[in-house]
């Protein structure tokens, strides 16, 4: 399994940092978590092929990590002429709000898409199976309905806390993963919905992950750089998890 981290920062791209969206890459196909708004630009800087991602995984439906769908959508209509369905597995009103989001964004756009959308919801802890992997959700606590994730492939397991405040799930979606993909909004200061470092530090034992790395810091955060231990990720990033490398 391959990672290519896209977008590893907050809602307000504090230091420079794309919104949310990772990509996967396995022998059975590609796949993206969350699409935050600028998923396409990074997906062309980072050479990741739009059209060869096969199912889009969303946490939960804040703009920083669903407001790249409509780009996506449009670019593989008008750009790559898709014809082969494409999955989109999220929270349960991902099916009224994505139509709602492209409506307002280009209100003259008849949305006959050229290509299936094959629509999910997460359910705790069932398995959906797309391209190659088997994901797995369990909700998470962020003032909405929001979820962490799993994602295995080929024996590989990468875990991601979406965005959430401390939980008993986090252990779960934790638990015997090659990696795990942590937000860490604050340093020191407590944020509704989020976590900080200060609390990852307290809890580490609690998350039996082989490694930690963390992601949507805050510009407080990011001046604490000096003071945090555990990896942060940066835009580009790449991992061969299969190796549990990264460079």
């Amino acid at each position: 399994m391959q990672l290519t981290v896209l977008g590893c920062g907050d809602a307000f791209g504090s230091g420079g940092r794309n919104q949310t969206s990772f990509h996967l890459k396995s022998r059975g196909g590609e796949i993206l978590l969350d699409c935050g708004a600028n998923t396409l630009a990074a997906m062309a800087a980072y050479g990741c092929d739009p059209e060869a991602i096969d199912a889009i995984a969303i946490t939960h439906l804040h703009g920083d990590h669903i407001g790249g769908l409509p780009y996506f959508l449009l670019h593989q209509q008008y750009v790559a002429g898709r014809t082969r369905q494409l999955d989109l597995i999220g929270p349960s009103d991902l099916p009224h709000t994505l139509p709602r989001l492209v409506e307002l964004l280009y209100s003259n756009l008849r949305q006959d898409w050229n290509f299936p959308l094959r629509y999910s919801s997460w359910q705790s802890g069932d398995p959906h199976h797309s391209a190659g992997f088997t994901l797995r959700a369990e909700p998470v606590v962020h003032g909405i309905e929001a979820y962490g994730l799993r994602a295995e492939a080929e024996g590989v397991v990468l875990a991601y806390s979406g965005d959430t405040e401390w939980t008993d799930t986090l252990p779960r979606l934790a638990d015997g993963a090659d990696l795990m993909i942590v937000e860490c909004h604050g340093y020191a200061q407590a944020c509704p919905g989020h976590l900080d470092y200060k609390t990852l530090v307290v809890r580490r034992d609690q998350l039996p992950a082989r490694s930690l790395a963390l992601t949507h810091l805050s510009e407080e955060a990011l001046a604490a750089g000096d003071h945090i231990d555990l990896p942060v990720l940066r835009d580009g990033q790449v991992f061969d998890l299969s190796r549990g490398a990264g460079r």
